[in-house]
Protein backbone atom coordinates (compact mmCIF):
# COMPACT_ATOMS: atom_id res chain seq x y z
CA UNK A 1 0.00 0.00 0.00
CA UNK A 2 2.46 2.71 1.06
CA UNK A 3 4.97 1.52 -2.25
CA UNK A 4 2.02 2.42 -4.46
CA UNK A 5 0.99 5.89 -2.26
CA UNK A 6 4.68 6.77 -3.53
CA UNK A 7 4.91 5.76 -6.79
CA UNK A 8 1.63 8.04 -6.58
CA UNK A 9 2.23 11.45 -5.02
CA UNK A 10 6.00 10.84 -7.29
CA UNK A 11 4.14 11.58 -10.34
CA UNK A 12 1.85 14.09 -8.90
CA UNK A 13 4.48 16.31 -7.84
CA UNK A 14 6.47 15.92 -11.63
CA UNK A 15 3.22 16.39 -13.66
CA UNK A 16 1.89 19.45 -10.97
CA UNK A 17 5.83 20.81 -11.21
CA UNK A 18 5.76 20.49 -15.15
CA UNK A 19 2.38 22.53 -14.80
CA UNK A 20 4.13 25.42 -11.93
CA UNK A 21 7.27 25.90 -14.26
CA UNK A 22 4.86 26.28 -17.45
CA UNK A 23 3.08 29.14 -15.84
CA UNK A 24 5.32 30.48 -14.26
CA UNK A 25 7.29 30.77 -17.76
CA UNK A 26 3.84 32.68 -18.95
CA UNK A 27 3.64 35.02 -16.04
CA UNK A 28 7.31 36.21 -17.12
CA UNK A 29 6.70 36.04 -20.68
CA UNK A 30 3.07 38.43 -20.24
CA UNK A 31 5.11 40.89 -17.51
CA UNK A 32 7.17 41.58 -19.83
CA UNK A 33 4.36 42.41 -22.87
CA UNK A 34 2.85 44.83 -20.36
CA UNK A 35 6.21 46.61 -20.41
CA UNK A 36 5.70 47.43 -24.08
CA UNK A 37 4.58 51.39 -24.66
CA UNK A 38 1.81 50.56 -27.46
CA UNK A 39 -0.63 48.57 -25.64
CA UNK A 40 -3.91 49.39 -26.12
CA UNK A 41 -5.94 49.58 -22.64
CA UNK A 42 -8.06 46.78 -22.90
CA UNK A 43 -5.07 44.25 -24.02
CA UNK A 44 -3.30 45.64 -20.75
CA UNK A 45 -6.83 44.80 -18.37
CA UNK A 46 -6.45 41.48 -20.25
CA UNK A 47 -3.27 40.52 -20.33
CA UNK A 48 -3.10 41.98 -16.11
CA UNK A 49 -5.71 39.42 -15.45
CA UNK A 50 -4.29 36.82 -17.14
CA UNK A 51 -1.26 37.19 -15.14
CA UNK A 52 -3.42 37.69 -11.56
CA UNK A 53 -4.97 33.93 -12.78
CA UNK A 54 -1.76 31.90 -13.49
CA UNK A 55 -0.37 33.32 -10.42
CA UNK A 56 -3.03 32.50 -8.00
CA UNK A 57 -3.33 28.72 -9.86
CA UNK A 58 0.33 28.43 -8.97
CA UNK A 59 -0.05 29.45 -5.55
CA UNK A 60 -2.87 26.55 -5.05
CA UNK A 61 -0.33 24.54 -6.78
CA UNK A 62 2.65 24.90 -5.02
CA UNK A 63 0.35 24.41 -1.53
CA UNK A 64 -0.96 21.20 -3.10
CA UNK A 65 3.21 20.37 -3.76
CA UNK A 66 3.90 20.90 -0.40
CA UNK A 67 1.32 18.89 1.04
CA UNK A 68 2.23 16.13 -0.71
CA UNK A 69 6.19 16.30 -0.61
CA UNK A 70 5.85 16.55 3.29
CA UNK A 71 3.31 13.13 2.43
CA UNK A 72 6.32 11.75 0.67
CA UNK A 73 8.86 12.70 2.82
CA UNK A 74 7.10 10.94 5.68
CA UNK A 75 6.58 7.58 3.83
CA UNK A 76 10.30 7.34 2.65
CA UNK A 77 11.40 7.73 6.03
CA UNK A 78 13.26 4.55 7.32
CA UNK A 79 11.18 2.51 9.86
CA UNK A 80 12.99 3.70 13.61
CA UNK A 81 15.22 0.62 14.22
CA UNK A 82 13.56 -1.64 17.08
CA UNK A 83 13.33 -0.78 20.91
CA UNK A 84 16.97 -2.63 22.57
CA UNK A 85 15.39 -5.46 24.99
CA UNK A 86 14.77 -3.89 28.28
CA UNK A 87 17.70 -4.31 30.27
CA UNK A 88 18.51 -4.48 33.95
CA UNK A 89 21.31 -2.41 35.96
CA UNK A 90 23.45 -5.00 37.83
CA UNK A 91 26.55 -3.70 39.36
CA UNK A 92 29.45 -2.03 37.94
CA UNK A 93 32.66 -4.51 36.99
CA UNK A 94 34.80 -4.90 39.07
CA UNK A 95 37.80 -5.70 36.99
CA UNK A 96 36.65 -3.57 34.01
CA UNK A 97 34.57 -0.73 35.44
CA UNK A 98 32.50 -1.00 33.22
CA UNK A 99 28.80 -1.60 33.80
CA UNK A 100 26.74 -4.95 33.79
CA UNK A 101 23.26 -5.28 32.41
CA UNK A 102 20.72 -7.77 32.62
CA UNK A 103 18.69 -8.66 29.51
CA UNK A 104 15.49 -9.56 30.38
CA UNK A 105 14.55 -11.52 27.27
CA UNK A 106 17.71 -13.14 26.17
CA UNK A 107 18.27 -13.84 29.66
CA UNK A 108 22.43 -12.92 29.00
CA UNK A 109 24.57 -10.43 30.29
CA UNK A 110 25.80 -7.19 28.49
CA UNK A 111 28.44 -5.75 29.88
CA UNK A 112 28.38 -1.49 28.53
CA UNK A 113 30.31 1.43 28.66
CA UNK A 114 29.00 3.17 31.41
CA UNK A 115 29.12 6.29 29.68
CA UNK A 116 27.52 6.18 25.76
CA UNK A 117 26.15 2.59 26.54
CA UNK A 118 28.17 0.96 23.92
CA UNK A 119 28.28 -2.78 24.03
CA UNK A 120 31.36 -4.24 24.92
CA UNK A 121 30.67 -7.86 25.15
CA UNK A 122 27.97 -10.55 26.28
CA UNK A 123 28.22 -12.62 28.95
CA UNK A 124 26.06 -15.77 29.77
CA UNK A 125 27.45 -15.86 33.01
CA UNK A 126 28.97 -13.49 35.81
CA UNK A 127 31.02 -14.32 39.09
CA UNK A 128 29.69 -13.32 41.98
CA UNK A 129 32.20 -12.21 44.36
CA UNK A 130 31.27 -12.71 48.38
CA UNK A 131 34.23 -11.11 50.48
CA UNK A 132 34.09 -11.59 54.55
CA UNK A 133 36.41 -11.10 57.35
CA UNK A 134 36.65 -12.30 60.85
CA UNK A 135 38.74 -10.24 63.16
CA UNK A 136 37.91 -10.96 66.92
CA UNK A 137 40.12 -10.62 70.46
CA UNK A 138 38.44 -13.10 71.73
CA UNK A 139 39.26 -16.95 71.86
CA UNK A 140 42.78 -19.25 71.98
CA UNK A 141 44.46 -17.32 68.87
CA UNK A 142 44.36 -12.93 69.70
CA UNK A 143 43.96 -11.05 67.79
CA UNK A 144 42.43 -13.54 64.91
CA UNK A 145 42.56 -11.97 61.45
CA UNK A 146 40.57 -14.10 58.66
CA UNK A 147 39.62 -12.55 54.95
CA UNK A 148 37.72 -14.49 53.11
CA UNK A 149 36.77 -14.45 49.54
CA UNK A 150 34.09 -17.01 47.73
CA UNK A 151 33.35 -16.98 44.07
CA UNK A 152 31.06 -18.67 41.83
CA UNK A 153 29.47 -18.32 38.24
CA UNK A 154 25.80 -17.66 38.25
CA UNK A 155 23.36 -17.06 35.31
CA UNK A 156 19.95 -15.74 34.39
CA UNK A 157 19.06 -14.16 37.03
CA UNK A 158 17.85 -10.85 37.50
CA UNK A 159 18.96 -7.66 40.39
CA UNK A 160 15.94 -9.06 42.74
CA UNK A 161 17.22 -12.54 42.26
CA UNK A 162 20.61 -11.87 43.15
CA UNK A 163 20.40 -10.38 46.18
CA UNK A 164 18.29 -13.20 47.21
CA UNK A 165 21.57 -15.57 46.01
CA UNK A 166 23.86 -13.38 47.69
CA UNK A 167 22.29 -14.05 51.34
CA UNK A 168 22.09 -17.61 50.50
CA UNK A 169 25.58 -16.90 50.05
CA UNK A 170 26.30 -15.57 53.18
CA UNK A 171 24.56 -17.37 54.83
CA UNK A 172 26.07 -20.87 54.14
CA UNK A 173 29.43 -19.43 54.03
CA UNK A 174 28.79 -19.20 57.90
CA UNK A 175 27.77 -22.69 58.39
CA UNK A 176 30.91 -23.50 56.34
CA UNK A 177 33.23 -21.47 58.33
CA UNK A 178 31.53 -23.03 61.57
CA UNK A 179 31.75 -26.71 60.56
CA UNK A 180 35.69 -26.09 59.74
CA UNK A 181 36.54 -25.14 62.85
CA UNK A 182 35.76 -21.25 63.22
CA UNK A 183 32.59 -21.51 65.46
CA UNK A 184 34.11 -20.23 68.37
CA UNK A 185 35.15 -16.76 66.54
CA UNK A 186 32.02 -16.98 64.01
CA UNK A 187 30.69 -13.63 65.93
CA UNK A 188 32.97 -11.42 64.63
CA UNK A 189 32.04 -12.52 60.99
CA UNK A 190 31.68 -9.63 58.72
CA UNK A 191 30.27 -9.42 55.28
CA UNK A 192 32.74 -6.49 53.58
CA UNK A 193 31.15 -6.63 50.17
CA UNK A 194 30.08 -7.78 46.81
CA UNK A 195 31.45 -7.64 43.46
CA UNK A 196 30.59 -9.09 39.88
CA UNK A 197 32.46 -9.84 36.56
CA UNK A 198 31.97 -11.41 33.28
CA UNK A 199 32.90 -14.92 33.15
CA UNK A 200 35.19 -13.86 29.96
CA UNK A 201 37.07 -11.24 31.49
CA UNK A 202 38.22 -13.03 34.34
CA UNK A 203 39.07 -16.26 32.58
CA UNK A 204 41.33 -14.01 29.97
CA UNK A 205 42.66 -11.79 32.96
CA UNK A 206 43.32 -14.93 34.99
CA UNK A 207 41.48 -13.30 37.92
CA UNK A 208 41.29 -15.97 40.69
CA UNK A 209 43.95 -18.70 41.23
CA UNK A 210 41.29 -21.59 41.36
CA UNK A 211 38.67 -22.70 39.63
CA UNK A 212 35.42 -20.76 39.81
CA UNK A 213 32.23 -22.99 40.26
CA UNK A 214 28.82 -22.84 38.82
CA UNK A 215 26.05 -21.41 41.57
CA UNK A 216 25.09 -24.48 44.01
CA UNK A 217 28.47 -25.02 44.67
CA UNK A 218 30.78 -22.16 46.05
CA UNK A 219 34.23 -21.79 46.42
CA UNK A 220 35.51 -20.34 49.27
CA UNK A 221 39.64 -18.93 49.79
CA UNK A 222 40.15 -18.28 53.05
CA UNK A 223 43.46 -16.62 54.50
CA UNK A 224 44.86 -16.37 58.26
CA UNK A 225 46.49 -13.40 58.63
CA UNK A 226 46.71 -13.11 62.13
CA UNK A 227 48.64 -14.51 64.41
CA UNK A 228 49.83 -17.09 62.08
CA UNK A 229 49.44 -16.90 58.11
CA UNK A 230 47.62 -20.01 57.04
CA UNK A 231 45.21 -20.26 53.56
CA UNK A 232 42.50 -22.81 53.46
CA UNK A 233 40.32 -23.86 50.19
CA UNK A 234 37.28 -25.49 49.76
CA UNK A 235 33.76 -25.82 48.17
CA UNK A 236 30.18 -25.76 49.82
CA UNK A 237 26.98 -26.02 48.87
CA UNK A 238 24.32 -23.03 48.72
CA UNK A 239 20.82 -24.39 48.68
Amino acid sequence: MSADRIAELQRRIVERQQIIDYYATRIKSLTEYLKLPLISITDRYMTQRVIIDLQYSNRSLEGWQTRDRRELEELEKPPPPPPPPPEQFIADEECSGYSIYYDLDNEIYNVRDPDTKELIRSEEKICLELTASIDTHEGHDVPLTVEITTTSYVKQKTIGELVTTERDTEKALRDYLIAIGFENVIKGFVKEGVAYNGEKHIQQRGWYTWQVPDFGDTHAFIEKKHPRERKYEGDFKVE
